[in-house]
């Protein structure tokens, strides 16, 4: 008895290994399997044969043809007057397949296109007409005191004529109206609004409108931008080019920072580059500019150059200062530095900062911002779980163990 319950436990062990092994596996769904082709194949069957006669079968004056499989051989039994028929495979044809007479099909009548439409569609162009409005301003850089010229054009492209055409320009406070004139249609003004009235606009045609005015305040951002637009009481193919705008700027350096780093994720040991340009999108030149950037304590600081100015460093501490930027130019440094501890959330953030002696249109633009991102912890395991595996092989081996135990005891008996 012993015995026997030595011989049961591998079997219970593994098999209790694979069962739990199953019920804690997703089964997919089970595929169905094709259904089964079946092809029936014809056979013929012999000649009938009388019971209790002796004599042998014989064809009387007959040949057989020469035709193939499921030819009719009659034959005549002796001593009695029914031949026996072979039935022939019903599944294989005994004569080529007869191939019915061509016959030419009749198609349709083809109907030619119609080249000439009754109506256009409504955005054709020959249908409505299209107002497109553009503005420019000139100078483009300007200060207190001085006057700038606003010219506005609009010209009718759609294939049709325009009626009743307004437009529209309200002035920012900053100017002071001088004069207006239109080539073509009515000008009326009340304070810094202007209205120019086109009755008709042909297709093809275009009216140019000048405005003057005078400065009596620094063009500052965001009322430095001036939008005008146009209108008509016919239907247009579009309306989205019905309005334009043109922007002055005051005769103040705008000085702008970006920053990017690269590679964008890095790990202990990795270099990585800090890329900074700073940019003078004002109307005037920045004097004294000076460009810091402090790079975070888990970065140590290799080496640093510019296109523009001077670069010094202390520490992680760069510093690039240029003596002046003009309106359109660039200043781009490049930070280059190595990971020294890992990154989190709250050290992986580096920003920079550019300042000028004089003033500016805004400063809030003048930081540049980025990120430097780390690994992650620990990629998710693709090749499969090795525990389980070695559980299913530890339960096969068990039911193996204890399978062969009980064989080779009933073999000895």
């Amino acid at each position: 008895m012993r015995d026997q319950f030595w011989r049961l436990v591998p079997i219970v062990i593994g098999g209790g290994i694979l069962l739990a092994f199953l019920l804690t596996t997703p089964f997919g769904a089970v595929t169905a399997a094709p259904p089964l082709s079946i092809t029936e194949t014809g056979t013929a069957e012999p000649p009938t044969r009388t019971p209790g006669t002796t004599t042998p079968t014989t064809s009387v004056g007959t040949t057989t043809p020469t035709t193939g499989v499921g030819t009719t051989t009659p034959t005549t039994s002796v001593g009695t007057t029914t031949p026996t028929v072979v039935v022939p495979p019903t599944s294989t044809p005994t004569s080529p397949p007869v191939v019915p007479p061509t016959s030419t099909p009749t198609s349709p009548p083809v109907v030619p296109p119609t080249s000439t439409p009754t109506s256009p569609p409504p955005d054709a162009p020959g249908s409505s007409p299209d107002l497109v409005l553009s503005k420019s301003v000139s100078p483009g850089v300007a200060q207190v005191g001085d006057q700038v010229v606003y010219t506005l054009t609009l010209s009718n492209i759609g294939g049709a004529a325009a009626s009743e055409v307004v437009v529209d320009d309200p002035l920012p406070a900053f100017l002071r109206l001088v004069n207006v004139s239109a080539s073509s249609g009515t000008v009326q003004t009340v304070g810094n609004q202007v209205t120019v009235s086109i009755p008709v606009l042909a297709p093809g045609e275009s009216v140019t409108i000048t405005i003057q005015a005078e400065l009596i305040a620094a063009p500052l951002p965001p009322e430095n931008r001036n939008v005008a637009s146009a209108r008509t009481s016919s239907s247009e193919i579009t309306t989205d080019n019905n309005t334009s705008s043109a922007t002055l700027l005051p005769a103040l350096p705008d000085l702008i920072v970006t920053k990017e780093v690269n590679p964008a994720i890095a790990q202990v040991g990795d270099n990585v580059v800090y890329t900074i340009t700073v940019h003078n999108i004002g109307g005037a030149p920045a004097s004294d500019v000076t460009l810091s950037d402090n790079l975070p304590p888990v970065l140590r600081l290799i080496g640093a150059t510019t296109t523009v100015g001077d670069v010094q460093t202390n520490g992680n501490q760069v510093t690039v200062t240029a003596p002046t930027l003009a309106p359109g130019d660039i200043i781009v440094v490049q930070v280059t530095a190595q990971v020294t501890a890992p990154l989190t959330s709250a050290n992986s953030l580096n920003t920079a900062t550019v300042r000028t002696s004089g003033g500016e249109i805004t400063t809030d633009n003048n930081t540049g911002s980025v990120t430097l991102g780390s690994p992650p912890a620990s990629l998710p395991q693709t090749a499969g779980d090795v525990s389980r595996s070695l559980l299913i092989l530890m339960g096969l081996a068990l039911l193996a163990i204890g399978i062969g135990a009980f064989v080779r005891r009933r073999s000895y008996r």
